[in-house]
């Protein structure tokens, strides 16, 4: 059993803080393909309510050709929220276990602090943006890959 299993089946399978990056080559079977983002304003969280999966998760998304996984992350921050962190940290590398396909994707985990909010406008992706703790009561799904991800940064290793 991984980390953490989102109702979908996928699976947080490990996390390993501040692996080098680009990825040592033979440490994964699989290539890094994607950016993920936990960025707090205030102790709370920035989750974006994605309309597809109906589902609140952490602004994340594929690597675009010829982008790096840091540019991806400002990029996907961005367009999934309106929000403009200053600046990202890498944190470490994620290995998921996405259930409908059977296969495992390498994705790279950045967090930051973002001091000014920017206005947020829906897009064909994502309807709402919403900061969270887990002491707040919510109605609505979160992803638990996506809490576990932050509860893990929020407490850095020892």
């Amino acid at each position: 059993m991984g980390m953490a299993r989102a109702r979908n089946g996928d699976e947080l399978v490990e996390f390993h803080p501040m692996l080098e990056l680009p990825v040592p080559a033979g440490r994964f079977s699989v290539p890094l393909t994607f950016a993920c983002v936990v960025v707090k304003h205030q102790d709370a969280v920035l989750y974006v309510y994605n309309v597809f999966h109906n589902e609140w998760q952490l602004p994340a998304g594929n690597l675009e050709a010829g982008e790096t996984p840091q540019q991806a992350a400002v990029r996907e921050l961005f367009e999934e929220s309106g929000q403009v962190a200053p600046s990202l940290t890498y944190a470490g590398v994620v290995l998921l276990h996405l259930a409908r396909s059977n296969q495992f994707e390498l994705g790279a985990l950045y967090t930051g602090t973002l001091e000014t909010l920017q206005p947020f406008a829906a897009n064909t992706e994502t309807d709402r943006l919403m900061f969270w703790t887990p002491a707040q009561p919510i109605s609505e799904y979160i992803n638990e890959i996506g809490i576990k991800l932050a509860e893990l940064v929020a407490t850095p290793p020892p």
